[in-house]
Formats: C-alpha cells, sequence, structure tokens
C-alpha cells in the first residue's frame, strides 16, 4: 500500500540576521523541539497561501513570503511529510501569540545547531544558511531593533 503524502510548508522568519524558532506544545507530535514554524497545505491552497493561513492561526502573525528554501521527505510510518520552506518577513513589529507552540525565540544562525529539531527541518535549515551565506551583508533584511519582536530566551533550549 502506497504511503499517503502529507503537502507542509515552513517559515524561515528573518530579521537582524536571527530566525524565529517555535517550539511544539509538549503534549503535541515530536512535543518540545523546536522547528520553523508552519502547517498544513490544505486542499486548494498554493504554499503561500497555506504559510500565510498557519503564521496567522498559530502565532498570529501576517508575513510576506520570499524565496523557497526547496523541499525535505520525512517517512513517517503511515505518511510521507513533505515539507516545503520559505524565507519569510515581517513587514511590521508584531509580538506573536502562542496557540499551538510554548515559547518561540529569535535565534541567529550560528545558534540554529544548538536547538533539537524535528528530522525534516534540519535540511531546510541547512538550505537557510547557505541562503544567508550567499547574501552580502548590505542586502541583508534589517529592521530597527524597536521595531523587533520582543521574545524573552528560555534558560533551557532542549
Amino acid at each position: 500500500m502506497e504511503k499517503k503524502i502529507i503537502e507542509v510548508v515552513a517559515a524561515a522568519i528573518i530579521a537582524q540576521n536571527q530566525v524565529l524558532l517555535a517550539q511544539r506544545a509538549a503534549n503535541a507530535q515530536d512535543g518540545g523541539l523546536w522547528e520553523l514554524p508552519g502547517g498544513k497545505v490544505e486542499a486548494g491552497e498554493s504554499h503561500q497561501q497555506a504559510l500565510r493561513r498557519e503564521l496567522q492561526e498559530e502565532l498570529a502573525l501576517t508575513c510576506e513570503i520570499g524565496a523557497s528554501l526547496g523541499c525535505a521527505e520525512v517517512e513517517k510510518e503511515h505518511c510521507i511529510i513533505r515539507l516545503h520552506g520559505y524565507i519569510a518577513t515581517l513587514p511590521n513589529a508584531i509580538t506573536p501569540v502562542l496557540h499551538c507552540h510554548d515559547a518561540v525565540h529569535w535565534v541567529s544562525y550560528a545558534e540554529l545547531a544548538d536547538y533539537a529539531m524535528p528530522a525534516a527541518d534540519i535540511p531546510l535549515v541547512a538550505a537557510l544558511r547557505q541562503y544567508m551565506q550567499a547574501i552580502p551583508n548590505k542586502e541583508r533584511i534589517i529592521i530597527p531593533a524597536e521595531n523587533r519582536l520582543k521574545i524573552n530566551k528560555p534558560r533551557n533550549r532542549h
């Protein structure tokens, strides 16, 4: 029997050379792991539409969706998860509302390796690092400090 493919999208939300990670709720699948926020694509939605909807539903964020980071597949017992990653930006300062996650953090690219993540996110994070290294500093997305999300860093990242 052929496994069902579940299409999922995730956003690498970038500001000040940092990316926003969300911690999955403790009672969710892969609970406690850190991820690029996103969710499942519904019938009739484009990846960008699904990502905008998921970010609004899960974090109350309205983001601009940009370049693709590629796709990663993970085979589970009963299905295949196909995760499509995208660069995203916040047009203005918005504080996320945690509906489905336990926490969110702004993380430098060097710190990304310190966070335990689901298997599908790992290749997208590697693609994100390559993407950011390829962009000259003067072209990187810079948001003034007063407009950045204000999020407390946790003591324990795992």
